[in-house]
């Protein structure tokens, strides 16, 4: 089942993805123009890198000897029926639906959609994509067929020229480094992005704002403004009367200064009369 998928999602003749794949790539090359030809080729480009990641899954799970611990493949077995029955269903599709339907989607002048869908006469590239060259029409095949054999060619050969490479050419050395590294990706996110954010966030936002701003006027300033207040007030307490004298003399302005505002004084008398009595306390004290 899974070769009959990894051969249909590679275009192989015939099967459901041919039909879904490789006619797109022959409508799009009938285009005949810059476009066209250039998503024919991109798509067949992409159609053999899909081939060759589908036969590298086939040979690194079936074929190759297992990386896995003994005890992990002991656990290995075939998959209850709950799960391969739908794969069998879908199998069957992916061999004999394509080729079955084919005029549905492809034929020529088919009522299957009752003229649902309109096609505009410039759009239409049906016919035109029977008259291309042979050779377009089998490229797609042969860059997916290329793609089949260099991946199992390259996974068996592969793990032991690269480690002869690895140590005898320091250019391979190189790219194998840049490609294992995922091309450094990581290591520049850490670096201009990762790193970046995490300074802005040690500086500012916890050394500025959170022990900074926030602790200064927050729990640590309340605190020493306490301390600070409690030591002054202590300090009022001298012992000395003329201190004592002082601040009943202060206490007592305060006091009438409160009760002329809230009396709401407003003649020039009444203000002499306050001043007067002001002096005299403090000549008096």
């Amino acid at each position: 089942m899974v070769i009959i998928g990894s051969l249909a999602l590679a275009g192989f003749p015939f099967l459901t993805g041919f039909y879904s794949k490789d006619v797109i790539l022959e409508v799009t090359y009938a285009k005949y123009n810059f476009i066209g030809v250039f998503s024919f080729w991109l798509g067949s480009v992409s159609a053999s890198i899909t081939a060759f990641y589908s036969f590298k899954l086939i040979y690194m799970v079936f074929l190759c000897n297992p990386n896995s611990f003994k005890k992990d493949m002991e656990l290995v077995s075939e998959a209850p029926y709950s799960m391969s029955l739908p794969l069998i269903v879908l199998s069957i599709f992916s061999l004999f639906l394509g080729f079955l339907t084919k005029d549905v989607f492809i034929g020529f002048g088919s009522p299957f959609w009752n003229n649902s869908i309109f096609i505009m006469p410039v759009n239409s590239n049906i016919l035109d994509s029977e008259f291309i060259p042979i050779f377009v029409k089998w490229t797609p095949f042969f860059l997916s067929l290329f793609g089949c054999s260099v991946s199992v060619l390259a996974y068996y050969f592969l793990p032991y020229l690269s480690l002869k490479l690895y140590a005898d050419v320091k250019l391979f050395r190189l790219l194998y480094t840049f490609f294992n590294k995922k091309w450094f990706f990581d290591r520049l996110q850490n670096e201009f992005v990762a790193s970046f954010l995490l300074k802005i966030g040690f500086v500012f936002t916890y050394k500025f704002i959170d022990k900074g701003f926030l602790e200064f006027y927050g729990p640590e300033g309340l605190s020493r403004l306490s301390l600070l207040l409690s030591e002054q007030v202590s300090n009022l307490q001298s012992g000395k009367i003329n201190h004592y004298a002082f601040f009943i003399f202060v206490s007592l302005l305060v006091f009438i200064s409160f009760n002329i505002v809230l009396s709401h004084v407003s003649s020039y008398l009444d203000i002499q009369i306050y001043i007067l009595i002001l002096f005299c306390i403090f000549f008096s004290t």
